[in-house]
């Protein structure tokens, strides 16, 4: 594969050539020649099947995702932070990287209302949601709902409204989402 950005003969230049070769411009105006890709004889395997099939959901995730301009904006903005990438591509690509909680602060949690559960959630592009769960050592449900977004974006604080009365044994469940809906699901014992 060779590149090009500044050749006057091949300017403007797009497409196949003397079927052998295939030019395509990248989104930084450079030209790419590359040896034309061949269609192969062999049956797809089971797991290539599988992942043709999620690199199709991957796409129309991503466009429906790029008309809904408060998306939009967001896969923008991240693909202004990346070399040559565009929206599109970073909306592909989240689609396929689901989010990690890298750290569950419960220091603040008494089992009181007004306490706090502090957590860490990252994603390659935005986190969306943080859900919290928080069982008695029966498995009854104490109480539920949604963490709060921190001003800079990397943690969110889950506020009690509900009184536990034993910590000890308790199950603090929580769920995190990004833009497409990939969701990780950890349980910590309080």
């Amino acid at each position: 594969m060779a590149k090009n950005s500044e050749n006057v003969v091949m300017a403007g230049t797009s497409g196949k050539l003397a079927d052998q070769l295939v030019i395509r411009r990248e989104q930084n105006g450079d030209l790419v020649y590359a040896k034309k890709p061949r269609k192969t004889e062999k049956t797809p395997s089971a797991s290539v099947v599988k992942q043709r099939s999620r690199f199709g959901e991957a796409v129309h995730y991503a466009k429906a995702a790029l008309k809904v301009p408060d998306i939009r904006a967001v896969y923008e903005a991240k693909s202004r932070t990346r070399d040559n990438e565009s929206a599109f591509n970073v909306a592909v690509g989240d689609f396929f990287h689901a989010p990690r909680i890298r750290m569950v602060n419960t220091e603040g949690y008494t089992g009181q209302p007004q306490s706090s559960i502090v957590i860490r959630a990252i994603d390659d592009v935005k986190v969306a949601a943080v859900y919290v769960t928080i069982q008695d050592p029966d498995g009854a449900v104490v109480e539920q709902g949604a963490a709060v977004q921190h001003e800079m974006e990397l943690d969110w604080t889950y506020t009690a409204t509900a009184t536990l009365a034993t910590l000890e044994g308790s199950i603090l469940t929580i769920k995190v989402s990004d833009l497409p809906g990939n969701q990780v699901t950890e349980e910590h014992l309080l």
